[in-house]
Order: C-alpha cells, then structure tokens, then sequence
C-alpha cells in the first residue's frame, strides 16, 4: 500500500515534480515512484490537444495497458474538449489528484461528476 498522507495539500505547479508543488502528471510520478516505478516524464505542457495526445499515444507505447478500476491505476479524466487531467485510483471509490481547482493535492470521491469525466483507466506496465 503506498502512503500518500504527507501530500495532500501540497499546493498545484504547472510543471511541478517535487513537494514545493505538483501538476497531475507530476503527483502520478511520484505516486508510482512510491510502488518502486519510475515511469516516462512527458514534461509539461499546457495545450490540451497536446497532453490528449501524449497521455493517448502512451498507451500506443507499451508502456502502459488499459485496465479496470484497480488501486494504483491512473484515471485519464476529459476536461473541457480535452483529455488533460490524470488521477491515481487508491480504493474505496477515492482518487487522489492534483490540479489549479483544488488548489494543491486532495483525495476525493471518484462520484458521478468524475465518472462521466473519465475516458480511460491504465496501469504501469514499463
């Protein structure tokens, strides 16, 4: 079980990778960097057609597979017109995530506003 307790609240970074501040994808490393992964940094980028592109490629990568809703795999959320958000599953219908609306990181209800955001469900696999 991967302890996540002292992140919540770390505030949100656009580019952020460390405990002064994260971005989604930015929490995500860290999260698998916890459970003994250390996947690909796609770096940071703020255009939405951009980052759809990248999170939907990387399936294309073997690098990660699609899955069912299991803890420790990454949620890919819609936001707007775009696939830009990612969340990390960790059980019990919770999802941690870190993006410029919480303010920072925060765990929250993966509840029906989430569901009919997510696109796609993934594991690591390297």
């Amino acid at each position: 079980m991967i302890t996540y307790n002292d992140l919540i609240g770390v505030p949100f970074k656009y580019g952020g990778r460390d405990n002064n501040g994260y971005d989604c994808f930015g929490l995500i490393l860290e999260l698998l960097k916890r459970n003994g992964i250390n996947a690909h940094d796609f770096g940071w980028n703020n255009d939405g057609a951009i980052i759809q592109s990248m999170m939907l490629s990387a399936s294309e990568t073997g690098r990660w597979e699609q899955d069912t809703l299991r803890v420790n795999n990454i949620l890919l959320f819609k936001i707007g017109r775009y696939v830009r958000h990612v969340g990390f599953y960790i059980g019990n219908g919770k999802f941690i995530h870190c993006w410029e609306r919480s303010n920072g990181v925060v765990v929250e209800r993966l509840n029906e506003d989430w569901s009919t955001r997510t696109v796609g469900i993934y594991k690591y696999v390297g």
